[in-house]
């Protein structure tokens, strides 16, 4: 399986493709640590597919960048 990223708003054609959950988890709170900076708080959604044709709306986990600069993962 695939790991498969959706940041924000982001449509399922946008989630960008990771080789493991800790990489996008990583990519991920750079990103978050990076806005919460200028106060814009980003939730992303961990997908996984084997391919980008078979990801479906609803998410495996939920990310939220927690008020201590952590990352809270929470299977969906």
């Amino acid at each position: 399986m695939k790991t498969y990223l959706r940041l924000g708003a982001d449509t399922l054609d946008q989630a960008r493709q990771y080789p493991s959950k800790k990489a996008a988890v990583a990519a991920y709170a750079e990103t978050a640590r990076e806005l919460a900076r200028y106060g814009q708080p980003i939730e992303a959604s961990l997908h996984y597919a084997e391919k980008r044709d078979t990801l479906h709306e609803y998410p495996d986990y939920i990310l939220q960048l927690t008020a201590r600069g952590a990352v809270k993962c929470e299977r969906t």
